[in-house]
């Protein structure tokens, strides 16, 4: 039952959410932290927990696919914006790294989301995947594509336009994570139509055929442009340029720094440094800063192992959720729970993405993909893809 699902998630989720509200508030107020420092902490934290704020009467009418439609949208926004930004011609986007700009837009969630989310969207649709007719298992699904064709064609055209000027927008800010989890979710997903799902289940034949053309349309196009050279092979040999200079960005220092602020005492290291702490970082030059490079090292500062423990909840509620989800509809929940796998291992890891506003409205959607819809949207079908 996905009602059960959810109210275990949602009572897992508020239980890490206490644990970190509290927690982390009193050690900061026993530390002496200024309120200013300590507001700067929960304010993200209400973003984080964003699911949690979605009543189930309002999860129900929820529209999912519509949401995940306008954060890809979004996305492609930031992604634009970004690219004006860096002052490069058009035709140098994507071809040199250009420093961060514009209050790091180029960090944020949605633009990973959207770089996956838009290319495999339509590719889905255009290979006829079974389940876009918004049939499921256990009561209707919403619709994910509008009813009219030339609506859903200029719908996708849309989302390749966001998911191109987010790829561009990951390879000028030389973010490296962010590229490498899209680029394996992607061919995830396409072996998992033409494999993983052709091996259990016999694949339309309509979807055989237009897959076998689009990995020989894929191969050709590849080979053209290694032909005319037309391939960015200065981006490839820049982001190795970049490794090759700063490596992991002082990631594993940084941790190490955290480890030993937290670990000297048992107190520190089971509760942490409190909300509004601060300490010299190495990954941005041994400045003190009230952040970490990644979800996990920020609440090992912040709020020690026991934040650790809340972390480990929060995440029991999401694969509840990501459970629910696709048990009710595999391949459009399948398709959108891989999309979120970039953007939330980047911030859980390597950026601090996990304090953007756009990271909880990715986990909002997850919860809405779980929520069963309303009784009024379940007794009218979707229309046929």
């Amino acid at each position: 039952d996905r009602g059960s699902y959810d109210r275990w998630a949602s009572w897992l989720c508020l239980l890490a959410f206490s644990i970190l509200l509290w927690g982390g508030s009193i050690r900061a107020v026993l530390a002496g932290w200024s309120l200013g420092d300590i507001s700067r902490d929960l304010i993200p934290l209400l973003f984080f927990f964003l699911p949690l704020w979605l009543s189930p009467r309002r999860a129900r009418v929820l529209n999912p696919g519509l949401l995940a439609i306008a954060l890809c949208v979004g996305g492609g926004l930031m992604a634009w914006r970004y690219l004006i930004g860096t002052e490069l011609p058009s035709h140098d986007w994507g071809h040199f790294i250009y420093g961060q700009s514009l209050a790091y837009l180029a960090n944020s969630p949605l633009i990973a989301f959207s770089a996956s989310f838009g290319l495999l969207l339509p590719l889905f649709f255009w290979l006829n995947a079974p389940g876009f007719q918004g049939a499921s298992r256990h009561g209707s699904y919403r619709p994910l594509m509008p009813r009219h064709k030339l609506a859903r064609y200029l719908l996708c055209l849309v989302l390749l336009g966001a998911a191109g000027l987010a790829l561009l927008t990951m390879a000028t800010a030389g973010q490296r994570a962010p590229l490498g989890l899209v680029t394996m979710t992607i061919v995830a997903a396409v072996l998992w139509l033409g494999v993983g799902f052709g091996m259990r289940h016999r694949l339309a034949r309509t979807t055989q055929y237009r897959l076998a053309l689009f990995l020989v349309l894929l191969t050709v196009l590849g080979l053209v442009l290694a032909l005319f050279n037309l391939l960015p092979s200065d981006m490839w040999h820049a982001l190795a340029e970049k490794s090759r200079l700063v490596g992991d960005n002082a990631r594993l220092a940084e941790w190490s720094a955290i480890w030993q602020l937290v670990g000297d005492e048992v107190l520190t290291l089971i509760f942490g440094l409190g909300w509004g702490a601060h300490y010299a970082s190495p990954a941005v030059g041994d400045y003190y800063v009230g952040y970490a490079h990644g979800l996990m090292p920020y609440l090992l500062l912040k709020t020690g192992l026991f934040g650790w423990l809340a972390a480990v909840l929060y995440g029991v509620a999401l694969v509840l959720w990501a459970r629910a989800a696709y048990r009710a509809q595999p391949w459009l929940s399948g398709l959108m729970i891989a999309c979120l796998l970039p953007p939330l291992m980047t911030g859980a890891l390597f950026y601090t993405s996990y304090k953007f506003l756009g990271f909880g409205l990715l986990l909002l959607l997850l919860r809405g993909m779980a929520v069963p819809p309303s009784t009024v949207t379940a007794n009218h079908p979707s229309p046929t893809a």
